[in-house]
């Protein structure tokens, strides 16, 4: 029996072939230009949505003459999906650029459009151009101007988006000596005509920059200021509750996975906070192992609600398995976690997910603010876009102008002084001030001297003695005061030693409230050629004056590496704190074709066994497989992947991933088959 499934798969797999007969046709006759064809479809457990993804890409370029040029692009997607409407995008772009020895000259606009079965068509329309100065004589300034427009709406009777926006820029860059010069300005106008809500931001920025060496180069100094305003002006008319929501503006993004939320920097993650709601980042939700921690820095401004966009909609079993809490922090590693649930509420907006969590009260005392997000068994993975903080203000007036705005001073100056090419001995000062219309002005410094004396092999050694201060309105200084050393030396061409040493104190206001001190020495040595090791030791103890809390600890690991022949590799891994993991290694690689990795690991929390092999066949059929075998207490979990790749010709390639997973007496497995076109 053919179910209608079959009949969907047999129905793409006859388009794909119909799609390459087209484009072998199109490529016999069009000269000057690009195209390219994709077709992916996922497959996996018999209980998963079927799915098949089409992607066209069309390009040309034509230069008219040596300055002035011309390149197009031509762009339709689409997607099939069991039980869901089939969704198609179109995006065609033109530019056009203009250079000659006094200026450049470019104009580009694009149109996108996105529809799903019976949901309104989707149409948002662009143009920019921009026009720069292209003079190489230091003497003039190098000057850029922008000037663009663009128009999102959609089909839908009466219309549920329409908005116009509109932006200018300029630029001035002037260099003379050891002086520079920048600024910047940006205005930006956005109108909403549904909501009746119209919104003015305007941006300067400048800067100075001086940077001089003297005296033979002995003497070198640098310094820059930088003063930078924004100012927000929103009219609008206000919700049936009276309130409005405004979004706060942040100054960066971060992410990473991390079980331990209470501390810890996370990695930047600017793709999070670009204004990009839609493109999906390399950023997914995690597993059951993990928590995947996203941040925000909002600089003290007012803050009641957070957006995190996903690129498409989860199911409302996802939504269920899916847990949040947040964090504040003020220094970016500290964290706290907020008393207060937020309140949890899935949104869809054009086929894609985002999760508002809503607070009551507003944060009014924090630099950062952060998400967790950890997950049960059996989610629907997904990958994030966009993280967004805002304001719930609440308003009197039926018709109100809101303003905002924030002032931020950055300076930076430093000396360094070289008597002689082995010794050097500098100082360092920075002070960032950031004073929001709304929100604590907050001031940080920091004070660094440094010296570093490299007198021989024998003898390496650097001091540095810091301070920084973070001042906000309204709460305690803090202050941290640190000293470190570091020491280096090879008293034989085979032998590299190191040791390092810091000591820290915390203060709030004038009280001490914790000291750190922490000493690391490394030794790496060539036993024989082609054997090498290294030992590490690491020792730490923190005091916490206000808890009377002690914490020490301590750890040390051995490595070895041996080079048995030109193609097997050996290697010991040893860590020891609180508990000892051991970690053997072995790569072999038998001829040019074939090469396989093998590792074993043992922990008292658990062990793992993993395996990798890559075979390639041909120079263009290529085969990666891998396998991970774990026994954590009582469960023994299963992984498995493998990647095959085929460049059937310079036009054509082929590529087809497998994953299989078993944990917890639960198993899946899923894959995606590919297929490209290129002329």
């Amino acid at each position: 029996m053919i179910t209608s499934k079959k009949y969907m798969k047999y129905g793409a797999i006859a388009g794909i072939i119909l799609s390459l007969l087209w484009l072998f046709v199109l490529n016999s006759y069009a000269t000057g230009l690009r195209l390219n064809g994709n077709w992916s479809t996922p497959f996996g457990d018999d209980d998963g949505p079927w799915n098949l993804g089409q992607s066209y890409n069309l390009s040309i370029g034509h230069d008219f003459t040596s300055a002035i040029k011309m390149s197009g692009n031509f762009r339709y997607s689409t997607n099939e999906r069991q039980g869901f409407d089939k969704t198609e995008t179109m995006s065609p772009t033109l530019s056009l650029g203009l250079t000659n020895d006094l200026f450049r000259i470019s104009i580009n606009g694009t149109q996108n459009q996105r529809w799903s079965g019976d949901s309104p068509k989707n149409t948002t329309t662009t143009w920019n151009s921009t026009i720069a100065s292209n003079l190489t004589d230091q003497k003039w300034p190098q000057i850029r101007l922008s000037y663009g427009e663009s128009n999102a709406t959609n089909d839908s009777s009466p219309s549920t988006q329409d908005t116009d926006n509109k932006n200018f820029s300029t630029s001035m860059n002037y260099s003379w000596n050891f002086i520079q010069l920048l600024y910047n300005y940006r205005n930006s106008q956005n109108i909403d005509h549904i909501s009746q809500r119209e919104t003015d931001n305007q941006n300067h920025s400048s800067n100075i920059q001086i940077a001089k060496s003297i005296w033979d180069n002995k003497i070198s100094f640098s310094g820059s200021y930088q003063y930078s305003q924004s100012d927000s002006t929103t009219s609008l008319t206000k919700s049936s509750d009276g309130t409005i929501i405004l979004d706060v503006p942040s100054s960066g993004s971060f992410s990473g996975l991390d079980s331990t939320p209470e501390t810890d920097t996370l990695p930047s993650a600017p793709q999070l906070n670009d204004g990009n709601t839609v493109s999906p980042t390399t950023i997914g939700l995690p597993d059951i192992f993990n928590q995947l921690n996203v941040a925000l820095q909002i600089n003290f401004n007012p803050t009641n609600r957070l957006q995190v966009h996903f690129d498409r909609q989860l199911n409302l079993a996802t939504q269920q398995r899916l847990h949040w809490t947040l964090y504040t922090s003020i220094d970016g590693n500290t964290w706290t976690l907020l008393p207060e649930i937020p309140t949890i509420e899935f949104i869809v907006e054009d086929d894609q997910t985002f999760a508002l969590l809503s607070l009551a009260t507003e944060i009014r005392t924090a630099r950062y603010i952060k998400t967790v997000i950890t997950t049960d068994v059996g989610y629907d993975n997904a990958f994030l876009t966009e993280i967004i903080a805002q304001q719930s203000v609440l308003l009197t007036d039926e018709k109100t102008e809101f303003s905002t705005s924030n002032q931020t001073q950055q300076s930076q100056a430093s000396i360094n002084y070289r008597p002689w090419e082995q010794f050097q001995i500098g100082y360092s000062f920075s002070q960032n001030k950031n004073k929001p219309s709304n929100g604590a002005v907050s001031t940080q410094q920091t004070h660094s001297v440094n010296s570093h004396i490299n007198w021989n092999r024998y003898f390496a050694l650097s001091l540095n003695v810091g301070e920084s201060t973070d001042t906000i309105e309204g709460l305690t200084e803090n202050r941290s005061r640190s000293y470190s050393f570091s020491y280096l030396t090879s008293p034989i061409d085979s032998v590299n030693f190191s040791i390092n040493g810091t000591r820290s104190n915390q203060f709030e206001d004038d009280l001490k409230t914790q000291t750190s001190d922490s000493i690391s020495s490394n030794i790496t040595a060539i036993i024989v050629p082609d054997l090498t090791s290294s030992v590490s030791y690491v020792w730490s103890k923190s005091t916490n004056y206000s808890s009377e809390l002690v914490t020490t600890n301590s750890s040390y690991s051995f490595n070895l590496m041996a080079r048995i022949s030109s193609r097997l590799n050996v290697s010991y891994y040893l860590s020891h704190q609180e508990s000892a993991t051991h970690r053997l290694s072995l790569s072999y690689r038998p001829s040019d074709l074939i090469s396989t990795t093998l590792s074993a690991m043992k922990s008292d929390e658990a062990t793992s066994y993993a395996t990798t092999i890559h075979w390639r066949i041909t120079p263009k059929i290529q085969n990666n497989l891998s396998y991970n075998l774990t026994k954590a207490d009582s469960d023994i979990s299963h992984n498995a992947t493998y990647n095959f790749s085929w460049n059937i010709s310079q036009h054509l390639s082929v590529r087809q991933n497998m994953k299989w997973s078993q944990s917890q007496g639960e198993s899946t497995w899923s894959g995606l088959l590919s297929l490209s076109y290129n002329i």
